[in-house]
């Protein structure tokens, strides 16, 4: 795969509306593909409002190893700000990321907040919070392979 960087597009998706039911179960975000995963609907509150959500992604490199790139998110007890993870775990046969494989979480002006590199490593998950209206990125870094995509919370 050649690599890639996406910018973000004019209408940034909007995390909230997960929970919101506002989305199919297929979802077209920045011109790619995200599955959801899985949903957790509290049972006080009216079908299609979800006290959380992920949502996936699959990615292939040069060398044909996959991963999968999963995007969470839930409410906290604090108005309007979100709990929201990313996580990357390998596909298929593979029991480990490839290494030197780089996560980051970037700010609305693409600077770093938070990374972690691969090495011998099964899984990475990086967990923070937003506020409802704030603007992040999720970068991947691998060899040649450049991935970029921006959400607004």
């Amino acid at each position: 795969m050649a690599p890639t960087e996406r910018s973000p597009l004019s209408l940034t998706p909007q995390l909230s509306h997960w929970l919101k039911g506002a989305i199919a179960p297929d979802v077209k975000s920045s011109g790619s593909l995200w599955r959801l995963t899985s949903a957790e609907p509290p049972s006080q509150f009216r079908q299609g409002h979800y006290q959380s959500v992920e949502l996936s992604k699959q990615l292939s490199f040069e060398n044909r190893d996959e991963i999968g790139l999963f995007l969470g998110l839930k409410p906290t007890n604090v108005s309007n700000e979100m709990d929201l993870w990313v996580r990357i775990c390998p596909l298929e046969n593979v029991s480990y990321l490839p290494s030197n494989l780089r996560l980051m979480v970037l700010d609305e002006v693409r600077e770093v907040v938070m990374q972690a590199t691969t090495r011998e490593t099964q899984q990475i998950q990086l967990e923070f919070s937003g506020q409802i209206g704030e603007i992040f990125g999720i970068q991947l870094e691998f060899n040649n392979f450049r991935f970029f995509e921006q959400f607004k919370v």
